[in-house]
């Protein structure tokens, strides 16, 4: 008769006890006066606790092989296995032959061992698998002590979140990277012929050494399998960054290539990678990739791998393109390959180094090197993903950094790794193309839907098949502005970071194709995104930046083609109106009026002193963005100070006409965050950072300590962090000797990490206080 769960439990329990009484009846027999050691409590560790359950239906068995954790079904299946029964705390076969007395089982002795060697548990075999770990939640009552016998073990499931790269010396082998003889045709022109060849593209050229421009694909005497590709995608002739870069590329140079998009500066990092590969021997067992080239996008990782795919069946070679989002068993599996190159970014790139121990690939073979859209990169704070990444290369390898702006302070990163480089511009930097119309209108933003639904039905009167590009600032704003377009009958769908990378993959996809014909964005597609047709752009919501602008704008007029791009500003758009007429002025085109006069309230300011202009990105990431609410102005001068709010003139009277959330009747409480570091041990940094979260609103700590908040935390700033301290209600402090206020431990070994995982928290909790405050507008909370 088969036993119900709960008749088996009940009876495990029953042989429990009996062999319980049996093992006390021998220590008796012995004279063992051992003293008995008082169970301790459950204890919690860095928001982790081993806990003890002697009646839960699950034991702890202790084997050769370690801990085990066995459910009843599973302990029911190892018994069968086994062949064995447990009968009064001895193990008989059903055939009635006895065997030796099975091990103990009881959690004490597991207890005794831990308190008399808490560090037995971590061994290189057992680690994390061989003890109970239950993840806590209790933000406002836990006590997290940090010297609890299992510290060993807590601090090496720390360190997975620290990604250390096995170095491998890198290949001495000597390679040829000079194929470039400058043709006879070429060195007979005279000078002048040379200067006005650049000055007809308005190129630009420092460094010394540099070779003279091309003007014919012939003239770089490649191979008959590059010039049969050439001709069949019918390249007819080098573009300006191409004439000038090759034959620089081709003579073995570093470089520094700046041009605007759509310029075919892809082409021109290409050509020279294939040329060098395919003259050095194929990657053998154990080799990583010969070529490397980095992006900030998976977009742009994509639409690079497909402009390498006519050449890799040309030439017969394996390349693979790599990015986060993506099954990284199948990119394990496909890298160990031998492939001769590899197209990725930067943080997935570090995941298959690290993996396995190092086991899976190096860069020791890694001779060419690519950073494109180097600004992106480094801005987006990749920086030290790929200063951590360079070192494990060849150090005579030929690295190249392409980009369409170029700031001073990412100029001044790029020069750091490379090796007396070239520097190439063609036309001004951060500029516009001049196959591109733009236009700019200063409009009421009640007005701007109205304005978009004129400009998207006289576009498709015009050109039914062409597809239009809408930039928003925010992906909720992305989502709402969707809707409304699908309730007017466009066939349209939103693009932003919120989306699964599958999901992003088919919309892009569908796009390309024609599925669908409107794409609204964020500026996640304004780097790497090159559409057919894709013929008119709107600024929906206007660019924070110069160069956020030129890159937005860049996605039409791609290629010799022509397109036109429509920005939305409005009144109190001053910095924005001040960027924009910036680019229009260095791109020729007329800045109207309305335009002018909103930059030339940003220009008072500046003389004035209440704004600063900035350049380039500023080194914040995407999420720099102008805070527009008057609301959320209120809660990060509440939070941070008066510094953190963007400085403008003092309005008074103002009426606002829609009903906002009340204001804050009080600041909020003081956001504490302290910064510091100490040296590793191993010549490095250990940076770390301490946000005191004690005192902020019950549901703020909640949404700054929960899981998933701080798992999305540690994936994108690479940081280590800890819930530390205990909660004190409010008004009350710790005693000499007690636990500190609860607070969040950021430890990395990088302070770009440190930062971005502090600045990312402070978003977390803006936008708990905002969500609060809308509740008790709501009249969810009684305020009293």
């Amino acid at each position: 008769m088969e036993l119900s769960l709960e008749e088996k439990k009940r009876k495990r329990l029953e042989k429990l006890a009996l062999w319980k009484k049996k093992k006390e009846k021998e220590e008796q027999e012995k004279n063992l006066n051992t003293p008995q050691i008082e169970e301790p409590p459950a204890k919690k560790v860095k928001g982790f606790a081993i806990k003890k359950n002697n009646h839960s239906g699950r034991h702890i068995q202790k084997n050769a092989k370690g801990l085990r954790l066995f459910s009843d079904q599973e302990e029911e299946s190892e018994q069968k296995k086994r062949n064995t029964s447990f009968v009064n705390g001895a193990q008989k076969s059903r055939k009635g032959s006895t065997y030796d007395k099975e091990p103990e089982t009881d959690l004490d002795s597991l207890l005794d061992e831990l308190k008399s060697n808490p560090h037995k548990l971590v061994t290189e075999n057992q680690k994390t698998q061989n003890v109970i770990i239950e993840e806590t939640h209790e933000n406002d009552a836990s006590i997290y002590d940090s010297q609890d016998d299992a510290q060993a073990l807590l601090e090496t499931l720390k360190n997975k979140n620290k990604k250390v790269i096995k170095f491998i010396e890198p290949s001495t082998e000597p390679f040829e990277k000079q194929f470039y003889t400058e043709p006879e045709s070429i060195s007979s022109l005279p000078e002048t012929d040379v200067q006005a060849i650049r000055a007809i593209h308005n190129i630009k050229i420092r460094g010394k050494h540099n070779q003279r421009p091309i003007t014919e694909w012939c003239q770089l005497a490649l191979p008959q399998q590059f010039m049969s590709v050439i001709e069949d995608l019918k390249y007819e002739a080098p573009t300006p960054i191409q004439s000038e870069a090759l034959p620089n590329l081709m003579s073995g140079k570093d470089l520094i290539g700046i041009a605007k998009t759509g310029s075919g500066k892809t082409l021109a990092f290409l050509l020279p990678m294939f040329r060098q590969i395919i003259s050095q021997p194929d990657p053998g067992s154990g080799e990583g990739p010969i070529g490397v080239i980095l992006t900030p996008t998976r977009e742009l990782a994509l639409q690079i791998f497909k402009e390498c795919k006519p050449f890799m069946k040309s030439l017969n070679l394996k390349g693979i393109c790599v990015y986060g989002g993506a099954s990284i068993s199948q990119q394990i599996s496909d890298i160990k390959k031998r492939v001769h190159f590899a197209v990725c970014t930067p943080g997935r790139l570090i995941d298959l180094l690290t993996a396995n121990s190092g086991r899976v690939t190096n860069l020791s073979r890694t001779s060419y090197l690519v950073l494109d859209e180097a600004d992106r990169m480094f801005d987006m704070g990749f920086e030290p993903q790929v200063m951590k990444i360079i070192p494990n290369t060849r150090a005579d390898r030929q690295t190249l950094v392409f980009s369409a702006t170029f700031p001073p302070k990412m100029e001044a990163l790029a020069k750091k790794v490379l090796n007396n480089p070239l520097e190439v511009i063609v036309g001004e930097k951060s500029v516009v193309a001049d196959t591109i119309t733009q236009k700019v209108l200063v409009i009421d933003p009640q007005e701007r839907f109205k304005k978009l639904l004129e400009l998207l039905g006289t576009f498709k009167s015009k050109d039914p098949t062409g597809k239009v590009l809408v930039f928003v600032e925010r992906q909720d704003s992305a989502d709402v502005l969707l809707t409304n377009l699908l309730k007017r009958g466009y066939n349209a769908q939103s693009l932003h970071g919120g989306k699964e990378q599958m999901d992003r993959d088919f919309i892009i996809q569908d796009f390309k194709t024609g599925n669908s014909d409107v794409l609204v964005a964020t500026s996640v597609a304004a780097r790497g995104l090159d559409v057919k047709r894709l013929n008119l752009v709107i600024n929906y919501d206007s660019p924070n930046h110069m160069e956020d602008y030129v890159h937005r704008v860049g996605r039409t007029g791609r290629a010799g083609s022509t397109g036109e791009a429509v920005t939305f500003l409005t009144a109190k758009d001053y910095r924005a109106a001040y960027d924009v007429s910036r680019a229009l002025k260095v791109s020729k085109q007329l800045v109207p009026n309305d335009v002018q006069a909103v930059a030339n309230v940003f220009v008072e300011q500046l003389k004035t002193g209440s704004a600063k202009r900035g350049s380039g990105y500023g080194g914040k990431g995407l999420e720099k963005l102008q805070e527009g609410r008057e609301l959320k102005r209120q809660l990060e001068k509440s939070t941070y100070g008066d510094e953190a709010v963007t400085a403008e003139p003092k309005k008074e009277n103002t009426q606002v006409a829609t009903a906002t959330p009340p204001p804050l009747d009080q600041p909020v409480e003081e956001f504490k965050v302290l910064f510091g570091s100490e040296p590793s041990g191993n010549g490095t940094t250990q940076f770390h950072a301490t946000i005191e979260i004690n005192d902020l609103p019950q549901q703020v700590r909640w949404t700054m300590t929960n899981r998933v908040n701080i798992s999305d935390i540690i994936e994108a700033s690479n940081a280590s962090i800890t819930s530390k301290g205990r909660f004190y209600p409010s008004g009350k402090a710790p005693s000499e000797g007690e636990d500190p206020k609860l607070y969040l431990l950021i430890e990395a070994d990088s302070e770009a990490s440190v930062n971005k995982a502090v600045s990312l928290f402070k978003g977390k909790m803006i936008g708990a206080l905002l969500q609060e405050t809308k509740d008790k507008s709501k009249g969810r909370y009684t305020i009293t």
